[in-house]
């Protein structure tokens, strides 16, 4: 059974000012045509189906659905299956009202997935799918809300405390998920999870602790499965060094910061004894970003040539020198005109110029950023956090 393995596909994502809909569509077509040319039978989506952002609405999510039924009307059409679980992005409310009409389309048959269909799990779970004259089993345990393993004495005097018992919890359900009576021990079984495991290299710059998300040990996730299809960590990489336990990172660029990594998807051969072979990476082409420093005016009439696809790129731009407000105005026409694609553009002092003239340096930041990092400071670890950040990036991109 071959299958794809992706996660981290956020659709409707915004980033700042722009709507990410066109981006994420055609790395969707993409994997679609992979299916087909590789003709994989089974595609597995390890959380974050769609963007938390504000913009996402129930029509939002709606057209979204409606473009993977016909960029994957082929795939779906010779008995091709999606398989996905929810992540820390995928709001409850919404992903029930999704599952609540796809069981009405095509329920599970006695806990497995019946072909041509596309499911998205909720919650902790054990299904089967079969191709090619094999079945797969598959453990699924989308992103660990507190609400999914509460007890009734439940009491905890901080987020740390509340992070160590969720952790505690899942671990349990993953080493007795073999004694369910739902679980075949003859099966090879793939686990789909959308956790933060320790080991996993991030983007952050300060190392996530329990306060911030719900971290498990490497030890906490036995690598006795066929396959281990991970998501929520965004750089694409093996697991400690173990070729089966994998993290494929999004479908595109999200933030500047992901700028030069690589994008794509794994395929994974699963056969009765388990993995055949190493996953094989395909790459897929991402949108183009680029972080963009200005020390000298002159230099942004070379800024064609030195980038090729201006057009499509998303940039930062810093403008690090000593202008007249007039100067600023030009320029900063000339850059949207050039780069249409701008998530922002900032304005800073020259230090050498304002230390040449003895003035103290004073960096000229934009109001947006400084928002953005005073909420990513205090919301941390909050659990409406995601919520009120997207909620302020609206009031934010309206005033840009």
């Amino acid at each position: 059974m071959l299958i794809l393995h992706t996660a981290d596909w956020h659709l409707g994502d915004v980033l700042t000012r722009l709507d990410r809909t066109d981006d994420l569509r055609k790395r969707v077509r993409e994997v679609a045509a992979l299916c087909e040319s590789r003709q994989v039978d089974l595609v597995v989506i390890a959380g974050d189906v769609f963007s938390d952002h504000s913009a996402v609405t129930y029509e939002k999510m709606t057209a979204e659905l409606e473009h993977i039924h016909e960029a994957f009307a082929a795939f779906f059409a010779r008995g091709g299956t999606i398989l996905a679980i929810t992540g820390n992005h995928d709001k409850d409310i919404r992903s029930d009202l999704i599952r609540a009409g796809m069981k009405l389309a095509a329920a599970p048959t006695r806990g497995a997935l019946n072909p041509g269909r596309m499911y998205l799990q909720n919650g902790p779970g054990i299904t089967t799918y079969a191709a090619r004259g094999e079945t797969v089993q598959f453990v699924l345990v989308p992103y660990p809300f507190a609400h999914r393993y509460a007890e009734p004495d439940d009491k905890f005097d901080s987020r740390e405390e509340l992070n160590r018992a969720i952790k505690t919890r899942v671990a349990a359900w993953l080493t007795n998920a073999a004694a369910k009576p739902n679980f075949d021990p003859k099966l090879p079984s793939v686990l789909v999870a959308h956790l933060n495991v320790s080991g996993s290299e991030t983007h952050q710059l300060y190392k996530l602790t329990e306060r911030d998300d719900v971290c498990f040990d490497g030890g906490a996730i036995p690598t006795h499965w066929a396959y281990v299809a991970l998501g929520h960590i965004h750089k694409p990489q093996p697991l400690g060094g173990v070729g089966h336990v994998r993290y494929p990172g999004p479908l595109d660029r999200l933030r500047i910061d992901e700028r030069n990594d690589d994008r794509g998807v794994l395929l994974v051969d699963i056969g009765p004894q388990g993995c055949r072979g190493e996953p094989e990476w395909v790459p897929l082409a991402p949108t183009p970003m680029h972080d963009i420093v200005i020390t000298d005016p002159a230099e942004v009439a070379g800024f064609a040539a030195k980038y090729p696809d201006h057009r499509e790129a998303i940039v930062n731009i810093s403008v690090r020198h000593d202008s007249t407000a007039a100067q600023k105005d030009a320029l900063t026409r000339e850059l949207r005109k050039l780069f249409p694609r701008y998530a922002e553009i900032r304005w800073e002092t020259d230090p050498a110029a304002a230390g040449s003239r003895g003035e103290a340096v004073q960096t000229q930041v934009d109001y947006r950023e400084t928002v953005r990092k005073h909420l990513a400071d205090k919301l941390t670890g909050d659990p409406d956090g995601p919520a009120i950040i997207a909620l302020v990036e609206t009031f934010l991109t309206e005033a840009s």
